[in-house]
Order: C-alpha cells, then sequence, then structure tokens
C-alpha cells in the first residue's frame, strides 16, 4: 500500500494522520499494522500530506465531500447508511459554517457521524426525513417505521 492510499484508508477509518514539521501526529485507535505501515511510509507520508496541505492553501473544503468522507461505512441499521444529507440536517449552521472555514477536520466530523448515527439507532435523536411528496419538510422518528419494535403497522 503506498503513501495516498494508507492516508486514504485511515481517513476511512477516522484516524487522522497529519504533518507537523518532520514529524507526523495522529489521531485515533491504530493497529500494530497500521504502526508498522506508517513507520515504513514515513518519507511518503510526510510528502503527500505537505503536498495536500501546500495545494488546499486558501481554498474552502467542499462541504458535500467532506461529509459524504465522514459517513462513509457509517450505518444507522446494519445495510441502512447514515448519508451525507441526513448528517447535514442535523447540523446548525454555525456547525456548517465552521465545516466551511476548515476548522472542524474530517476525523472530527466522522466521530460526530458516528455518534449521530448511534443516538439515532438508540432512539435519542430524531433524524430529520427529506422532502416529502407535497414539497414540505417533515420529521419522522426512525422508530416510526413499519416493522418497528412498538409500531403497528
Amino acid at each position: 500500500m503506498g503513501a495516498k492510499a494508507l492516508i486514504h484508508e485511515l481517513h476511512r477509518r477516522g484516524i487522522c494522520i497529519q504533518a507537523d514539521g518532520d514529524r507526523l501526529v495522529v489521531e485515533g485507535a491504530l493497529t500494530d499494522r497500521d504502526r508498522a505501515a506508517i513507520r515504513t511510509h514515513k518519507p511518503e507520508l510526510l510528502k503527500a500530506l505537505r503536498a495536500a496541505n501546500d495545494s488546499g492553501a486558501g481554498t474552502a473544503p467542499d462541504l458535500g465531500s467532506l461529509l459524504a468522507e465522514a459517513t462513509r461505512g457509517v450505518e444507522i441499521r446494519p445495510g441502512e447508511p447514515f448519508t451525507a444529507d441526513m448528517f447535514k440536517a442535523l447540523l446548525t449552521p454555525e456547525d456548517i459554517a465552521d465545516i466551511e472555514a476548515g476548522d472542524i477536520s474530517v476525523h472530527t466530523l466522522a466521530a460526530y457521524a458516528r455518534s449521530f448515527a448511534g443516538n439515532i439507532r438508540a432512539g435519542i435523536i430524531e433524524l430529520p426525513m427529506s422532502l416529502d411528496y407535497d414539497g414540505g419538510v417533515h420529521r419522522c422518528s426512525t422508530r416510526d417505521r413499519p416493522g418497528d419494535a412498538g409500531v403497528k403497522t
């Protein structure tokens, strides 16, 4: 696995890796295999991370792409993905402004996405649903689906 693929794989699993001078700063739970790959590819990782930072300087992150990356692999229930649109519907305007300003990392967004999905699964928060047929927005608890416990069909 090359440096770019390793960075992508770590980010996909919610692990943040950044270059800080000649050091790599990693946030998240690493396996022994991850540590070995990072040691093996450290020079390439530093180069790739620096290049990404240099090319991204001064550009605003794409909100949709960031949310899609953060929700990748996150499920409300088995086989039911927690999508970027669902995530965005739960964010405040202040959250969105912070994300667009680059103040919240993809690693942190992924943690938020997992937390939101877990709270939806547990029935602690309700998921704002997308537009209904007449164009109005309605709220629907994920527990209000046919076949879920406590719901008569």
